[in-house]
């Protein structure tokens, strides 16, 4: 019964309702924990973390994901800790607790080097590259990119790759050097397409967007990333919304719709602050340009009245809104 609930589960996962999925891995924890299986607890209670995860629940993800580290250590499972710091270090990350992250990610880097597991080394130089650019350190976060992309390709583990390549892009794009990141980025979509996962397409197809973005061809941004939106808007992975619906606004600033900006803006907002997420120093500049740019047009008591209304969108609306501007 147990491993029903959990192929269940699974199964509902990948068609993004999270609320079923969850409900199943509850129940899957429940059987686990009647039978003492610790093994089948630990995947279970990591699944749970997950799905917590991708909606922006991220004290529960924390609980959840430090009570498997305990379990793991009881265990004395070292390679299902490695995977568990990492998921702690994406968390912290996302919460812009930048040395709580780094602090998992070495750990894990250590336990990797220990019993010589390269995905888990891997793994670990990716998060370290993503805390890296959190934090405007262009130069680390480009190193620990590149190996991470080494490793991935002598693992075998294209979709890592796919992640990889995209934070080596978005890295280089950060340092001004827009023509070597839409290579990197040209080549990380063909990958994605290759693979075939939505999300690693989206990923690529967003960063795409960004390099539009930065050489002002707002036109191809905002098609970008409609198109990055529009694949993952029935995944509910607020993350990834909340990051699009705040791109098209900088886009639509910076086309003087400062009504449709400040909408999606506030759209954005609610989302970032819903989740607890944190822009980097990258993203918080070109979100800052589009805001006063926006701000400008409008004049402070329109502006506040269409981030208000923009605030007040369901995420249903906000996702419609934002792939019918045009």
């Amino acid at each position: 019964m147990a491993q029903c609930c959990g192929v269940l589960g699974s199964a509902i996962l990948t068609t993004g309702d999270f609320e079923q999925a969850g409900a199943m891995y509850e129940w899957n924890v429940a059987l686990r924990q009647e039978i003492g299986d610790k093994d089948g607890l630990v995947d279970a209670l990591g699944k749970l973390g997950s799905i917590a995860f991708l909606q922006g629940g991220f004290d529960r993800a924390t609980a959840i994901y430090e009570e498997v580290l305990a379990l793991n250590d009881e265990i004395g499972h070292k390679w299902a800790k490695g995977l568990t710091l990492s998921e702690l270090a994406k968390v912290a990350l996302a919460r812009g607790e930048y040395e709580k992250a780094a602090t998992f990610a070495k750990r894990e880097l250590a336990l990797g080097d220990d019993v010589g597991d390269k995905n888990s080394v891997a793994d670990s130089h990716l998060n370290l590259g993503k805390i890296a650019l959190a934090r405007g350190k262009y130069d680390q976060s480009a190193s620990h990119a590149e190996c991470a992309l080494r490793l991935f390709w002598e693992v075998g583990h294209p979709s890592a790759r796919v992640e990889a390549k995209c934070l080596l892009g978005i890295t280089v794009l950060a340092q001004g050097q827009h023509n070597q990141a839409a290579q990197q980025l040209d080549d990380t979509l063909r990958l994605a397409r290759e693979m075939g996962g939505q999300f690693a397409i989206a990923l690529a197809v967003f960063g795409l967007g960004r390099v539009a973005q930065v050489r002002q061809d707002y036109v191809q941004a905002r098609s970008l990333y409609q198109e990055a939106l529009a694949l993952q808007r029935g995944s509910h992975l607020r993350q990834v919304v909340a990051a699009s619906l705040d791109a098209l606004a900088c886009v639509a600033a910076a086309q003087s719709q400062a009504g449709c900006a400040e909408r999606l803006f506030g759209a954005g907002a609610k989302l970032y602050q819903l989740i607890s997420w944190t822009h980097s120093p990258f993203e918080r500049e070109l979100h800052e340009r589009g805001i006063a740019a926006a701000r400008a047009a409008l004049g402070d008591a329109e502006f506040e009245a269409a981030y208000a209304e923009g605030q007040c969108m369901t995420l249903e609306q906000a996702v419609e809104y934002a792939l019918a501007n045009e």
